[in-house]
């Protein structure tokens, strides 16, 4: 969840910053009582919105948020305390603003439609939206790259981004839509004998060869590439890759020299100035 909220904090600096006119920011700070413009200090942003499925809820990262303890939260939806939302919410990246506003409804059956009419319909006015969302319509099924080129997939894409685009509070007000990361390194034989089948009884196995791996990332670079698409049709919108240092930190799954219990694969961002061997 680091990972994500570095690649925020890049996107921040050149989003809220170097793509626009520093004229216009000092307005626009001015215009907000924060005092001098400072490029690298968004404490100014008051108002924050994260909505989306169980890559936002960060599932299994750290301790239980539960649906009693967040008002805004439907009853059956729980979220945990490392989902890159809170980290981000409590992290220096969007630096110090003791009246911001945040809303956190990420559920982790969350789909598209779902996400629209319970989540983006609960949201105030923001100024800052982040949405992950997506990946529950693919399913990761056989036709999954169908359903991703569906009609009706674009169609929920835009009509999600529609509503949030609603939800924000003027034009220097931004939408940070999340990628998904690519689950396996495919270039390893790590995961060759290595299957998901709960029990040794079950006759038929499947394994995670490289070319399982490469199929299945290749799901998730179909999915974010029609996301980058459908969020580029909107100057308030920009997607957020993490794929890249995902893969240089060896975050993936399958990774050569990396036991998934070991205290790097727990916490990548540990051996971020690790060097590479």
């Amino acid at each position: 969840m680091g990972l994500i909220v570095l690649s925020f904090t890049l996107l921040l600096l050149s989003n809220f910053t170097v793509a626009h006119p520093f004229s216009q920011w000092d307005a626009l700070l001015d215009r907000r009582g924060v005092g001098p413009t400072d490029p690298f200090d968004f404490g100014w942003i008051s108002s924050y919105a994260a909505l989306g499925d169980s890559y936002a809820t960060g599932l299994g990262a750290g301790h239980v948020i539960k649906a009693s303890q967040n008002a805004d939260l439907h009853k059956d939806c729980d979220q945990y305390s490392y989902g890159f939302p809170n980290i981000l919410n409590s992290n220096d990246a969007l630096g110090f603003n003791s009246n911001r506003r945040a809303q956190v409804l990420s559920c982790s059956s969350g789909t598209l439609s779902s996400i629209l009419s319970d989540q983006v319909l609960k949201i105030q006015k923001s100024q800052l939206v982040t949405p992950s969302a997506g990946i529950n319509n693919a399913n990761f099924v056989n036709r999954a790259k169908d359903l991703i080129n569906a009609p009706i997939f674009t169609d929920d894409l835009k009509a999600l981004l529609a509503g949030i685009n609603d939800k924000l509070v003027d034009d220097q007000s931004r939408v940070f839509w999340v990628g998904y990361e690519r689950f396996w390194n495919p270039d390893t034989d790590a995961c060759n004998d290595v299957s998901w089948a709960y029990s040794s009884a079950l006759r038929s196995r499947k394994y995670l060869t490289k070319d399982k791996r490469k199929q299945m990332n290749d799901i998730t670079d179909a999915l974010n590439d029609k996301i980058k698409t459908i969020c580029g049709t909107n100057s308030r919108c920009v997607f957020v890759d993490t794929n890249g240092r995902v893969d240089h930190l060896k975050g993936r799954f399958c990774e050569d020299g990396v036991k998934e219990n070991d205290s790097f694969a727990a916490n990548p961002t540990d051996g971020a100035n690790r060097e590479e061997t």
